[in-house]
C-alpha cells in the first residue's frame, strides 16, 4: 500500500503464503526518487524493482508472484482475435495454478463475462522459450512466463469492435493483473477511513462495501497558539492525514517549541505520540499518533517561524450522532468521489494470495 504522506512517499510491504495468509514479514520503505528499491526482509535484499516517476496513490496495491525459487515472476500475457463480448470485461480466476510456459501441471481457469462462462485448460510447453496458448470465447491468450496460483485474478476489458483496451505498444492487448497498481476493496476502504473523520467504510463477506458512522473518532479542536515568531492561526496550516489514528481523546495537547526544537506536551498515550522528523523544524512536523512511524496530522506553516511559542489542540470524543453522510447520484450531480480516490483502477474482486 502506497501512503502519500508527504515527500517521501512510503510503501507498506508483506509477504504472504501461496493460501494469502501473512508470513510474519513486513516492513517500510520510502520512495523518494525515480529508481532502484530494495525490500530486505531477516534474510536479507528480498526483493529489488525499479519504479519512474509518477505519481504513487495511497491506497494503490501491488501483487507480486514469485517461482519455487523466490524469484518474482510476473506474468507474461498476449491477447490477439476479437471477443464474442464488446463492452464488457472477462474475468480470469485461477483454479488450480503453476509456472508458465513450461509449466509440468496443467494450469486450470475459470472465466466469466457479462453473458458468457467457462473453464480452460492451460497445458504446459516443452520448452521454455515457446509460449503456450488457449483460446477463450473468440480471443486467444498467449501465455509467455509467469507464475500463477490458486485464487490468482486478471482482467480483460473489451472494447466496442470486441478488442482489449489494454494494449502495449504494438497494439497487441494484455490484462489488468494483481501485479498492476490498482485499488481492491479492501485497499479504497483502508484508504477512505484514513480520508474521512468520523465515517467507516468496512468489507463485508459477500464483498460489499458497508459505510457507518465511527463510534471511537475523536475531533481536532479548540485549536489555540502563543502567536509569537509566526506560531499563529494565520501563518499555520494542520491537516489531518490519517484520520483512522484519532481515537484517543486528549485535553490541551501542547506542541512546544523552545530552542528550535519542538516537543510534545500533556500526552494522553504516555509516550506512544512522536514528532516526524524528530524535533521538528522552522517550516513545521507531522505528528505520529498511533506509534506506527507514519505522520497522521501534518503541521506546517507558510512562513518559517522563528522564536519560542505553542500550539494547543484538543482532541474530542465525538458521538455518532454527530455525523451523517451521502453519495450523490445521478440525478443530483456526481460527488467526485471516484475521481478524487482514484476509482477509475478500481477492480472490485477479492484478493487472491500470491506465493510471494
Amino acid at each position: 500500500t502506497a501512503r502519500t504522506w508527504g515527500d517521501p512517499a512510503v510503501i507498506y510491504w508483506e509477504v504472504v503464503d501461496g493460501n494469502g495468509d501473512p508470513t510474519g514479514e513486513s516492513g517500510y520503505v520510502e520512495i523518494d526518487e525515480p529508481g532502484i528499491v530494495e525490500i530486505t526482509d531477516s534474510r536479507g535484499t528480498a526483493l529489488t524493482f525499479e519504479i519512474s516517476e509518477g505519481s504513487l496513490v495511497a491506497g494503490n496495491t501491488l501483487r507480486i508472484n514469485t517461482d519455487d525459487d523466490g524469484t518474482a515472476d510476473p506474468l507474461e500475457l498476449a491477447i490477439t482475435g476479437t471477443a464474442n463480448c464488446i463492452d464488457d470485461t472477462y474475468e480470469f480466476k485461477v483454479i488450480s495454478g503453476g509456472s508458465l510456459p513450461d509449466n509440468e501441471e496443467d494450469i486450470v481457469i475459470e472465466w466469466s463475462s457479462g453473458t458468457a462462462s467457462g473453464t480452460v485448460v492451460v497445458e504446459g510447453s516443452d520448452d521454455a522459450d515457446v509460449p503456450v496458448y488457449v483460446v477463450v470465447d473468440g480471443m486467444a491468450l498467449q501465455f509467455s512466463g509467469g507464475t500463477l496460483v490458486e485464487g490468482d485474478v486478471f482482467y480483460v476489458t473489451t472494447d466496442t469492435t470486441g478488442r482489449p483496451l489494454d494494449a502495449d505498444d504494438d497494439g497487441i492487448g494484455s490484462a489488468a493483473t494483481l501485479s498492476d497498481w490498482h485499488w481492491t476493496m479492501g485497499s479504497f476502504a483502508d484508504e477512505f477511513n484514513r480520508s474521512a473523520g468520523g465515517i467507516t467504510a468496512t468489507v463485508s463477506d459477500n464483498n460489499t462495501l458497508v459505510f457507518d458512522t465511527n463510534e471511537d473518532y475523536c475531533a481536532v479542536d479548540n485549536i489555540r497558539f502563543s502567536n509569537a515568531g509566526g506560531i499563529s492561526e494565520e501563518n499555520t496550516i494542520i491537516t489531518v492525514l490519517n484520520y483512522t489514528a484519532l481515537e484517543t481523546t486528549a485535553e490541551d495537547l501542547q506542541f512546544t517549541r523552545t530552542n528550535g526544537t519542538w516537543t510534545i506536551a500533556n500526552d494522553p498515550t504516555g509516550g506512544t505520540l512522536q514528532i516526524i522528523p524528530q524535533g521538528g523544524d522552522d517550516n513545521g512536523f507531522m505528528v505520529d499518533l498511533d506509534g506506527d512511524g507514519l505522520g497522521d496530522i501534518q503541521i506546517s506553516f507558510d512562513t518559517a517561524v522563528s522564536g519560542d511559542g505553542t500550539i494547543r489542540m484538543d482532541l474530542s470524543s465525538t458521538d455518532s450522532s454527530d455525523f451523517s453522510f451521502a453519495f450523490a447520484g445521478d440525478g443530483d450531480g456526481d460527488s467526485g468521489l471516484a475521481a478524487a480516490l482514484g476509482l477509475n483502477t478500481f477492480l472490485p474482486a477479492p484478493m487472491p494470495g500470491p506465493s510471494g
